[in-house]
């Protein structure tokens, strides 16, 4: 076994490339005119290697510190965590990702939805893909869907079914009941919905004003009984007072 003298491509420096007594002469001159510029010290590959990963991850983040303003509304974008004084904003911070989600009730005020778009701000950044909507917007988006094309109908409820994470914020707060002959649609859509999302193990996150008999009242009898025991199979219930 002999070698060759060659030059390190990334830092400069001399470094030995071992070369075969017995090589072609033909592959021989291959290695020495193709090869040998491209080669490296193992830790200079490592080190670039190592930097090229830590330039990939400051973008990946900034990317999506970018996207985040366009999950959360700007009222809860300037949160300082620190001044939510309601000690149950812990127990939502310690949430981890999994089949089971959370539903947060009491009072408002008491920093419910704050606190959750803070966690949610903690996912987001770990990758994951979160739909945010209050629940009048997710009636009303229903509404709007449930008569359009087929076609726009799966892809909007596929979208909702499949995100990483769904967040529904004052849960039971547009009644379904004051909708008219709308109320079907988007209650089957919203039932649909959160019946897809558990089949797959995935998470819903809910706020709410209501105790559970307020959220049957407002979500309707036939449903809201059903609805709400699977609520609390799916979530973890943290009260908030």
């Amino acid at each position: 076994m002999s070698a060759i003298s060659i030059i390190c491509r990334l830092c400069g420096k001399p470094m030995v490339l071992p070369m075969p007594d017995d090589i072609d002469a033909s592959l021989r001159r291959i290695i020495v005119e193709k090869l040998a510029p491209l080669t490296v010290h193992n830790v200079c590959g490592d080190h670039r290697w190592m930097m090229k990963n830590e330039t990939d991850r400051a973008k990946l983040v900034d990317d999506r510190s970018k996207q985040w303003p366009g999950i959360c509304p700007p009222l809860y974008q300037d949160t300082v965590w620190e001044q939510i004084p309601n000690p149950k904003k812990d127990k939502i911070m310690a949430w981890e990702y999994g089949q089971k989600g959370l539903i947060v009730f009491g009072p408002t005020r008491t920093g419910k939805t704050r606190s959750v778009f803070e966690m949610l701000k903690k996912q987001h950044m770990d990758g994951k893909r979160i739909i945010a909507m209050t629940h009048t917007e997710f009636v009303k988006e229903a509404k709007r869907v449930a008569f359009d094309a087929p076609s726009v109908q799966t892809r909007w409820s596929a979208n909702v079914a499949t995100a990483d994470i769904l967040f529904i914020d004052d849960f039971g707060k547009s009644r379904f009941v004051d909708l008219n002959g709308d109320a079907l649609a988007a209650e089957e859509f919203l039932w649909d919905v959160l019946e897809s999302r558990w089949e797959r193990k995935l998470p819903c996150i809910f706020t709410t004003n209501s105790d559970g008999d307020g959220l049957v009242k407002s979500l309707g009898k036939e449903r809201g009984a059903p609805l709400l025991a699977r609520l609390r199979e799916f979530c973890i219930s943290i009260g908030y007072k």
